[in-house]
């Protein structure tokens, strides 16, 4: 089973990161910086979910774990958030486990 850590800088409670494969960085220190969130997500081979572009760049030089999926999005309002996700969320997910870095942006998924 694919899990996920959720950045900090996205909402604690959402409907698309309910259930037990998914990890906010709350349930852990909401003070990590993105190298002790990285350092974890590869420990526990997670997939870092974020809007954080740095996480990105981090992983185009990389290889898995962690992997990411990077959601360009910029500021948003929950319910902006979750229609932007809506068209997208699903095939980002089946994207991630063979990715190593997958971009929702409003034109769709890329996967890398």
């Amino acid at each position: 089973m694919v899990r996920y850590l959720i950045d900090v800088n996205l909402p604690y409670r959402f409907s698309y990161w309910r259930g037990p494969e998914f990890l906010h960085q709350r349930d852990l220190d909401e003070r990590w910086k993105d190298g002790p969130i990285w350092d974890y997500a590869r420990h526990y081979d997670l997939t870092i979910i974020t809007k954080d572009k740095d996480f990105a760049e981090r992983m185009r030089v990389s290889e898995p774990p962690p992997r990411v999926i990077w959601l360009r999005c910029g500021n948003c309002s929950l319910r902006q958030l979750f229609l932007f996700l809506e068209p997208h969320w699903q095939q980002a997910l089946s994207f991630s486990a063979g990715s190593k870095l997958v971009s929702i942006e409003n034109i769709g998924v890329v996967s890398v």
